[in-house]
Order: C-alpha cells, then structure tokens, then sequence
C-alpha cells in the first residue's frame, strides 16, 4: 500500500500503478496527501493526532474499500466512527483518535487530508 501523494507532491511510480485515483485527485483543491490504509487484523493504532506543524488545519477523509465485519472502528474524542464500504467521513486530524481492527480480515480505506 503506497501513497499516492504526499505533502502536495504526486509520488510518480505509485500513480502509473492507480491512475484513475491519480486522476481524480490531480483535480482536487487543497489536497495535500492521498494514500491507501491497510489495517491488519488484531491491529490498534494507539490514541494520537496529527504533526502540530501539519494537522492543525487538517481535515482527514476516510473512503471505506474493502470493510470486514466484527470489532473494527475509529474514535475521534468520544464519537466512534465505523467505516462502511463505499461510505465515508470527514474528521479533524488534530483531534485524538485511534483506530482499530479485531476482526478476522484486512480492513482498507482511501485516506486524503486537505488542508482548510
């Protein structure tokens, strides 16, 4: 799983690899990064928030792609949020969140941050 753009800077070879998200995103404003998430079975993403430097004014987009059934989800200060496939959400980046999949299956989203 490799990103397709980071910090407003297009990653070449994982473009040629999915150029129809290459040409979507190369037409959205205020972009800054766009990459594919892979979370494990058994996995949990300790509590964290974004780079001060980065995130402060940061929306995170999450697209669900390919989303198990069971014990999977992610929290953003006290809400908890469950992906849905082909369904999405916004949430602010500099807040705390974790994440988690203790399902049986790899969980996969598309994750884009733009700046605000």
């Amino acid at each position: 799983i490799a990103p397709i753009m980071i910090n407003k800077e297009f990653v070449e070879e994982n473009c040629k690899i999915a150029p129809f998200l290459y040409e979507i995103v190369s037409k959205i404003p205020n972009i800054v990064s766009c990459s594919y998430s892979l979370l494990k079975p058994g996995t949990r993403i300790c509590p964290h928030k974004g780079y001060d430097d980065y995130s402060e004014k940061n929306l995170r987009y999450h697209l669900g792609l390919i989303v198990p059934k069971g014990d999977l989800g992610l929290r953003v200060c006290d809400e908890i949020v469950e992906w849905k496939e082909g369904s999405s959400f916004v949430f602010d980046d500099f807040k705390i969140h974790e994440a988690w999949n203790f399902s049986e299956c790899d969980r996969y989203v598309l994750i884009c941050d733009f700046v605000i």
